[in-house]
């Protein structure tokens, strides 16, 4: 085999050599290229800004309208008028057994307002039949 010396050679050239100053003038080149104005930028929210409020709205109305029902369902007259309801509607109680029930603080309570006048309270008995009937019971 023959002496191999690498020194001595003559050396085959790269196919690719860079210009003078081409890494210098690379960022200056390419900041050349770029478009001179920013092009607007629309954020998420800011486009879906009336759909995010109308969500918003929708929650806040739906958790406020079971607090206003707790409200006003606490009040004292409401439930008042519930249990009267209730009792006029649902209740198989007589006049007597609802009596038993009522203080004399309750009975004197009670409003009673009558608007019957004496000739007229003469007028029913005069024309009822079975007086002592009704007079006994």
């Amino acid at each position: 085999m023959k002496n191999f010396k690498l020194d001595t050679r003559k050396k085959i050239e790269a196919g690719f050599t860079t210009p003078d100053f081409y890494f210098e003038d690379f960022s200056k080149k390419i900041l050349e290229q770029l478009p001179k104005e920013e092009p607007k930028v629309i954020s998420f929210w800011a486009r879906n800004k009336n759909w995010m409020y109308a969500a918003v709205a929708i929650l806040v109305v739906s958790l406020s309208i079971p607090m206003m029902n707790l409200i006003h369902s606490n009040s004292e007259d409401a439930k008042a008028v519930e249990i009267e309801n209730y009792i006029t509607y649902h209740s198989n109680l007589t006049d007597e057994e609802i009596a038993e029930y009522l203080d004399e603080s309750d009975i004197n309570n009670i409003d009673i307002e009558s608007t019957l006048e004496t000739e007229t309270i003469e007028q029913v008995l005069y024309d009822e039949v079975d007086l002592e009937h009704q007079i006994t019971n």
